[in-house]
């Protein structure tokens, strides 16, 4: 099933620069440096790693901010938390950056201050926001009464504490096709990612 984390169903990657850099579009990328949160995100860098790959640019993680990418390589770093990786845009550290558009919305991950500074020049198709799995083996009825409960505890009173406790999850539903073909593709991209680095 999916989740409706935090009220939201789905997310995106954005891409992010400051309004005075010439980066209108993946390409200007390259010789450029880019921050992503760390490397078990996934709309902070699996989907914005394949992104600009699939733009023919080649990508190579920096040790620190304070390095240069060689020759047409695009650099990149992580930056571990989504407030570092906008403080470091804002200081021109880094030439842009990539998140979810939900950090994009967060006052405490992307001040007022910087996100005047800031314009989005590309952003990625949207994927599932969180998922809900059972092991292969589950007993059925088991598997079948978990399904029925949970896409029903969004009107079930006495749910209502469980679901706020559970990140603030305000339902569950089923993965129509959008969100499968989304899922699909982030686990393909994993698995290219993976295999490449």
């Amino acid at each position: 099933l999916r989740r409706w984390k935090k009220g939201v169903p789905e997310y995106h990657t954005v891409f992010v620069t400051r309004k005075e850099r010439d980066i209108k579009s993946i390409k200007d990328l390259m010789g450029k440096t880019v921050a992503f949160e760390d490397p078990g995100s996934t709309t902070a860098f699996f989907v914005p790693y394949y992104v600009i790959r699939k733009e023919g640019l080649e990508l190579v993680q920096q040790k620190s901010v304070r390095e240069n990418p060689t020759g047409n390589m695009t650099g990149y770093v992580f930056a571990g938390q989504e407030i570092n990786m906008s403080t470091w845009l804002y200081k021109g550290l880094v030439d842009a950056l990539a998140y979810s558009n939900l950090d994009w919305i967060k006052k405490d991950h992307t001040p007022a201050a910087f996100k005047k500074e800031f314009v989005i020049f590309h952003q990625s198709k949207p994927y599932p926001r969180a998922l809900e799995m059972v092991r292969k083996d589950l007993d059925s009825k088991i598997k079948a009464r978990l399904k029925s409960i949970l896409l029903n505890a969004h009107n079930d009173p006495e749910a209502k504490d469980a679901l706020r406790a559970y990140q603030r999850t305000t339902k569950f539903d089923e993965l129509d096709d959008k969100a499968r073909k989304g899922l699909d593709e982030v686990r393909r991209i994993r698995r290219l990612i993976q295999r490449e680095l």
